[in-house]
């Protein structure tokens, strides 16, 4: 028959066979952990590919920044040259119709009532 432990004793045996069980389990998950991790060298060569397509994305994102930039601007200048444009077809509207009312009386000659206004 084999002998009994006192009840400490096998208590304590428990408690440092648990902890053992315990760091070997730490040590099987660390160990699957590790084969599972991509060699030093693919993990390098992913992180590479990933920073230059974060560039690429950078990069293209700035240049349509800047188009966007640009289009507002051209659009502004555009609508100015709109609102001028309006403004000299508006003036040129009025001077054609001065010129009509003003070119009969003209080439009638002078006229004791003028049908435009005259400087002085």
């Amino acid at each position: 028959m084999p002998k009994r432990r006192p009840p400490k004793a096998r208590a304590a045996f428990e408690g440092r066979l648990n902890e053992a069980k315990g760091q070997a389990e730490a040590l099987r998950r660390e160990a699957d952990a590790a084969a599972q991790a991509p060699a030093p060298e693919e993990a390098r060569a992913a992180l590479q590919a990933l920073e230059a397509r974060r560039a690429e994305t950078r990069a293209a994102a700035q240049a349509t920044a800047q188009r966007l930039a640009a289009n507002r601007e051209a659009a502004r200048d555009l609508r100015k040259a709109l609102a001028e444009a309006e403004t000299a077809r508006e003036q040129n509207a009025l001077l054609d119709n001065l010129s009509r009312t003003c070119r009969p009386s003209i080439l009638r000659g002078w006229s004791p009532r003028p049908t435009c206004a005259s400087p002085g």
